[in-house]
């Protein structure tokens, strides 16, 4: 047997300084390749983002399309209140109509916020181990059977416990789009695709709209039992869609499974020259990889944590706050408001419907402010239109004749199309960009879940607000959330910061380096370097 010679082999300390020389080549080679990466997104237009990323972009749409369930939900339940029908089989009599208690209106209206409030939870843990596809495959097949509950429901009961377990579904549906969108998408594209969801939520309450004025002389149990049954609809093709869709390549880099996160990133991009006036090679997906990998070791170094717990420790509770506001500044209340500020079933559903129209049609023009300007600046000119149209609002509510009550339903009308221009669009861009990309999911999670618990708030407070059994204040609410825009108004202009043509690295160090809010935008910050730690600053 033949016998190795000691001294070709080198001692431990030369053997650790060549492991040390090639671990700094690998840094060296990794923050040179993301950076390239960063510099590639930074150079390129709306336009030249499309054309480098259409499949990302359309497997990004299939995804939202998810959210559309939750929209459809959320925009007939309340309504279904509306619903003469509705109110007979689970109201009583009072007078010469049926009425549904305060109490019950709000169990109604927030069964299925309390089940998306649990959902919303489970799916930011939930995410991590099992990633995007299995989650909404394993949702729509569930969803499928968990509407029988309430198609069948034979009292209020059994009708609230139903819902609360389709919301258990549905708030998997209205995380995972966002989490999805921001992590296949490049830097141009990022805020329009993270606001579409904006629209296929805004669209299945259109289609709730468009379903319940339809069934409104519809005679029977069927008048509301149709709504649920349309519920059947989306799931198979919309899973069909996701089994075929690839993984988050952001997902993939942090399960160490770097050769699939390049092979998806290929998967995603086009391999042809994004542009003939303004020529950029197609998208290298190694470089693209590196900046994934970059800016995951950079979060590792500062803070490797990613439980809900590390979202309220150091700089990551000023990024959860923020999501956590930005989502909640926006709200309202529709049918029932129509018919309680003295218009007719048919009267109030017609402009339900419109309402949704508006809501879409203000979403799309939002695409154009994002262009033109910052997040910060939209937030502000958006409240700033709320608390005018508030203050109208309030005013009309004054007068008690019939022209009083339109004139605050076609002033509530223009509510939707001011807040899916600025605040409602926007709020899943920035939502979706402050958080870090280690705990993406649970910062979505948890400021979706603010969201969902003021609007169960709302949900209990409304009724007594507006409903002729208890304080009848109906459009003469809007001065109290006068009061609460100007407060938002004040929120957004000291702790808001602009997140628009910042990398997720970079918008890491700004928030480590704990730069105040108003000089986000013109911070520059030394991205990519070799050194993690001394980018850390650890």
């Amino acid at each position: 047997m033949a016998s190795h010679d000691p001294e070709s082999f080198p001692p431990k300390k030369a053997a650790d300084q060549w492991q040390e020389t090639a671990l700094a080549a690998d840094s060296t080679e990794l923050a040179s390749d993301a950076r390239a990466a960063a510099e590639a997104e930074h150079k390129m237009s709306l336009l030249d983002g499309i054309r480098a990323y259409p499949k990302a972009v359309a497997w990004s749409v299939i995804i939202s399309t998810a959210t559309t369930m939750d929209g459809y939900d959320t925009g007939f339940l309340t309504s279904l209140l509306g619903l003469p029908a509705f109110r007979q089989q689970f109201g009583h009599l009072k007078g010469d109509d049926y009425v549904i208690s305060p109490s019950w209106q709000s169990a109604i209206g927030n069964s299925s916020g309390v089940g998306i409030f649990v959902g919303v939870l489970i799916n930011g843990w939930l995410t991590e181990y099992l990633g995007h596809r299995r989650i909404l495959m394993a949702c729509y097949v569930l969803i499928t059977g968990l509407v029988f509950i309430p198609f069948f429901a034979p009292n209020v009961g059994v009708l609230v416990a139903g819902e609360v377990l389709c919301g258990l579904v549905w708030g998997q549906f209205s995380i995972t789009g966002a989490t999805y969108a921001s992590e296949v998408c490049p830097l141009p594209l990022r805020a329009y695709l993270t606001s579409y969801i904006n629209i296929t939520w805004i669209l299945g309450q259109f289609v709730a709209a468009v379903v319940l004025r339809g069934v409104t002389n519809v005679q029977g149990q069927w008048a509301y039992r149709i709504p649920f049954a349309v519920q059947w609809v989306w799931p198979i093709p919309l899973c069909l869609g996701v089994y075929f869709a690839p993984e988050s390549p952001w997902w993939l880099v942090r399960q160490d499974r770097l050769d699939e996160a390049e092979a998806v990133i290929k998967r995603l991009t086009s391999q042809k020259r994004t542009s003939d006036s303004r020529p950029h090679p197609p998208v290298d997906a190694k470089q693209a990889v590196a900046m994934l990998v970059h800016t995951n070791q950079l979060e590792q170094a500062y803070e490797s944590g990613t439980s809900y717990w590390d979202l309220f420790k150091g700089v990551n509770r000023r990024r959860t706050e923020i999501a956590c506001m930005a989502w909640c500044i926006q709200n309202g209340y529709d049918t029932y408001f129509f018919e309680q500020a003295g218009l007719s079933t048919v009267y109030a559903f017609d402009l339900t419907v419109g309402d949704r129209l508006i809501a879409l049609t203000g979403t799309a023009l939002s695409w154009v402010m994002l262009t033109l300007f910052g997040r910060r600046t939209i937030y502000m000119i958006g409240i700033s239109c709320n608390v005018c149209l508030l203050l109208a609002i309030g005013f009309s509510s004054l007068s008690h004749a019939n022209a009083g009550a339109w004139a605050q339903s076609i002033l509530l009308m223009c509510w939707p199309l001011i807040t899916s221009l600025s605040v409602g669009s926007v709020a899943f861009a920035i939502v979706s960009e402050v958080g870090s990309t280690r705990l993406r999911a649970k910062t979505i999670a948890i400021a979706r879940n603010s969201w969902n618990l003021l609007n169960i708030i709302f949900g209990v407070v409304m009724p007594y607000l507006i409903n002729p059994d208890a304080a009848g204040l109906k459009g003469k609410a809007a001065f109290i959330f006068v009061f609460l825009g100007i407060l938002c108004l004040g929120y957004v202009w000291f702790r808001l910061p602009e997140t628009k043509h910042r990398t997720y690295e970079e918008l890491d160090l700004l928030f480590m380096q704990r730069v105040p809010t108003r000089d986000f935008k013109k911070t520059a910050v030394a991205a990519y370097q070799e050194d993690i730690h001394k980018t850390v600053g650890v």
